[in-house]
């Protein structure tokens, strides 16, 4: 991985980009139909430290939370998913043991690799992502810290996704074949995952909006940065690098070692840019706990070209997601996508770019989505699932 973030960000130094696939087993995965698909996940977690029970706080119950987790686990495998985007990550050794697991067969450290930011000050949890090592290489990590009041939170990546070639040419993919196989693309998107305020009030509602604005502004400003990374790598073949500032240096936490990852020049321009197929903008995926359905937040990722996955296909939102804990039942959980051809300024009459979506679901599927399951006690939450197919024509 090459780039900058944070202090608070965890990573995991063991994370790797096998280039082709290691095994037989990965090799079908690849030539399977997943292959030509990116699925998405985002899912709430319910941290601990935040669940009450009768007796007191969750967190001083071992024995509880853990089972609760486990249920949480047994879900985020059900989705499948190439990319997990957790929310209320509790950032306790015990409980991130149970999820990052490499050893057992139930940890997603099998497959996936974690990256992970905690809440400023003193919170103890945060947002995370588990990312399908063999389906997806992470190019480069980014917080965005939304200020004091709120203590709130989001984290970007930039990565590459490995995919089944089609009939399209894509400007913002590499094609690849291997021993006479199939040929594969790998392109380049922005995923990012938040949890906004709750609104315990009407100046709560100002200050989601207020964050969301600021994340919609931190990700225009790295699509753009990353961009130039992906130009510059392209017509050089190589990558640039400079010294990282102290705001820049991204931290390894596994099994208590740090490393220190220099980040990448964000001043990089190619005189030859114009004449060479580059991209000039990425598809971007927005997940999270929004805190909030069709309000002005939600409005305001209409009004900068995102479209709700779920609403997208089933032509309306699913109506409860959350289950609060002033007894409501709400609809706050979303997987908005961009696509590339929304944030090209310079050159949008020149690419269509499309993403489709081929399936978004909440679970457990056998659920309504009009009303809070009762027998559901993993979480507050529910599970949002997208699935999405891409295709782009020069």
């Amino acid at each position: 991985m090459e780039d900058s973030a944070g202090l608070n960000i965890y990573a995991d130094s063991n994370a790797t980009w096998t280039g082709a696939p290691a095994t037989k087993a990965e090799r079908v995965l690849l030539k399977s139909e997943q292959m030509s698909r990116l699925r998405i996940a985002s899912f709430n977690l319910l941290a601990p430290c935040y669940k009450k029970l009768p007796s007191g706080m969750e967190a001083r119950f071992p024995n509880y939370w853990s089972k609760r987790q486990a249920q949480c686990l047994e879900l985020l495998h059900e989705t499948s998913a190439d990319v997990i985007a957790v929310q209320e990550y509790w950032f306790k050794s015990e409980f991130r043991k149970i999820f990052e697991n490499k050893t057992s067969k139930g940890g997603l450290g099998n497959r996936y690799d974690f990256y992970g930011l905690k809440r400023p000050t003193f919170k103890e949890d945060g947002v995370g992502f588990f990312v399908d090592r063999v389906k997806v290489k992470v190019l480069s990590v980014r917080e965005v810290m939304y200020g004091f009041h709120g203590q709130r939170c989001a984290l970007l990546i930039h990565a590459a996704v490995r995919l089944k070639s089609n009939e399209t040419a894509s400007i913002d993919s590499k094609s690849t074949n291997t021993d006479g196989e199939d040929s594969e693309e790998e392109r380049e998107i922005i995923v990012a995952n938040t949890h906004l305020t709750f609104p315990h009030s009407r100046s709560d509602n100002h200050l989601r909006l207020k964050q969301a604005m600021i994340l919609i502004e931190h990700i225009d400003a790295y699509v753009k940065e990353c961009v130039k990374r992906t130009n510059y790598r392209k017509c050089t073949g190589k990558e640039k690098a400079s010294k990282p500032s102290k705001n820049e240096e991204i931290s390894h936490f596994p099994a208590g070692m740090h490393k220190n990852l220099s980040s990448q020049d964000k001043s990089f321009s190619s005189k030859g840019e114009e004449k060479q197929n580059f991209p000039s903008g990425m598809d971007i995926f927005v997940c999270g706990d929004f805190n909030g359905g069709i309000d002005d937040v939600y409005r305001l990722f209409e009004k900068h070209g995102y479209v709700s996955s779920y609403g997208k296909f089933h032509s309306k939102e699913a109506a409860v997601t959350h289950y609060t804990h002033k007894g409501e039942s709400v609809g706050v959980d979303f997987i908005w996508y961009r696509p590339a051809s929304k944030n090209n300024e310079e050159d949008s009459s020149k690419l269509t770019c499309s993403i489709t979506v081929a399936n978004s679901t909440v679970l457990p599927k056998t659920d309504s989505v009009e009303e809070w399951p009762l027998g559901f006690t993993a979480s507050d939450h529910r599970p949002l699932v997208s699935e999405f197919t891409f295709s782009s024509r020069r």
